[in-house]
């Protein structure tokens, strides 16, 4: 029988693969939501399940949504991360403001991509649920800026600038640092980055 974590492996592998099979996609949905392989879900379960959906832009049942708003509270930096890159799929009543407590709590042991993320998943908080976004939480992030845009690689560079243009900050130091740190890097930059960044 499949396991939480056998259904989260194997969504993952498909994203990773580019491989879309909506109609088996539904099916390992429906898989995970039964019942004791829903309740056996960890944090890396509901983690690489959420990140593996964004990509495969699968649609994720309501009782699979709650369990990841209740396994948020144990979920290390990565897997907050995570799930909140997938906020538009999880959304359901009280998201928001959970996962803003978890990325408060996580705040300390962010990486600098990984503040890029989740200030990028910030911005689309008030598409997903409009009125619900903490300007405390975006600011505890936009605070860490200064002394971690140095280490950003392109992308995360174009998420911070992107980010920061779509949630309405003008922060004209933390923009000129990134743009400073970006501008050298223009010439390497993936299509994706400029994307963003455009």
């Amino acid at each position: 029988a499949f396991t939480a974590k056998d259904v989260a492996r194997i969504v993952s592998s498909m994203s990773a693969a580019r491989e879309v099979d909506q109609a088996f996609t539904r099916r390992l949905m429906r898989r995970f939501s039964d019942t004791e392989v829903l309740a056996a879900a960890n944090p890396h379960d509901m983690a690489s399940l959420a990140h593996g959906a964004t990509k495969l832009g699968a649609d994720i049942p309501r009782d699979v949504k709650l369990r990841a708003l209740e396994v948020l509270p144990k979920a290390d930096a990565h897997q907050v991360c995570l799930i909140a890159g997938a906020s538009t799929l999880l959304h359901v009543d009280g998201f928001v403001g959970s996962l803003e407590a978890q990325i408060e709590r996580v705040i300390p042991d962010l990486q600098p991509m990984q503040i890029a993320v989740l200030l990028h998943a910030c911005a689309s908080f008030g598409e997903v649920s409009p009125g619900s976004r903490s300007p405390r939480t975006v600011q505890m992030l936009v605070d860490l800026l200064p002394e971690k845009v140095h280490e950003m690689d392109s992308h995360s560079l174009c998420l911070v600038l992107s980010s920061l243009g779509r949630l309405g900050l003008v922060q004209k130091d933390v923009q000129d640092l990134a743009m400073g740190e970006l501008l050298p890097q223009l010439i390497t930059m993936d299509g994706h980055s400029v994307a963003i960044f455009s």
